[in-house]
């Protein structure tokens, strides 16, 4: 014999079984938004190469540990600042180079990758040469950023000059 409960109790007790499965389902899914949110930041921390992310008007969303590391800033003072005129040189003087001419602003402007060779400068104000990809950032059909990768090719240069001076020059 089971006691018959009142309609709006019976009702109560459906309705807060409901309840625990939906707040059940809301746990697993910020549990398993939480764990790709983390495996971002990890794949985005180990690359080797700088990355950067932009908004729609230039500005610093987020910047990877290298990036930091090869520029010699921290996270605090890039984050939410125009970051060209702090790290952009201009390729001959080591003077800022216009923004207009930056890859990272064509991209945000005309919606397409871009590939360059650029002069960026340490926070002590030294300068080394980096290979740069940019590319958009789309949120609903339009450009809402871009994220520019880059990677310090001093090493490289260095060894190709010295191989093009081995192979213009006598070693006798």
């Amino acid at each position: 014999f089971r006691p018959r409960l009142p309609q709006d109790l019976d009702e109560r007790l459906i309705a807060n079984a409901n309840l625990d499965k939906a707040l059940l389902k809301l746990k697993r899914s910020d549990s398993a938004l939480r764990a790709s949110e983390e495996r971002f930041r990890l794949l985005l921390e180990s690359a080797g190469e700088g990355i950067v992310g932009f908004d729609d008007k230039g500005l610093c969303t987020f910047i990877n540990r290298t990036a930091l590391m090869m520029l010699g800033y921290t996270q605090d003072e890039l984050t939410g600042q125009d970051i060209h005129a702090m790290i952009q040189a201009d390729r001959a003087e080591g003077l800022y180079a216009p923004a207009e001419e930056w890859c990272i602003y064509d991209v945000i402007r005309n919606n397409v990758p871009q590939r360059c060779n650029e002069i960026f400068r340490h926070k002590d104000g030294r300068t080394f040469p980096v290979e740069c990809s940019s590319y958009p950032m789309e949120h609903e059909g339009r450009v809402a950023g871009a994220v520019l990768v880059f990677r310090d090719v001093t090493e490289s240069q260095s060894l190709m000059q010295n191989l093009t001076y081995q192979a213009s020059h006598d070693g006798l």
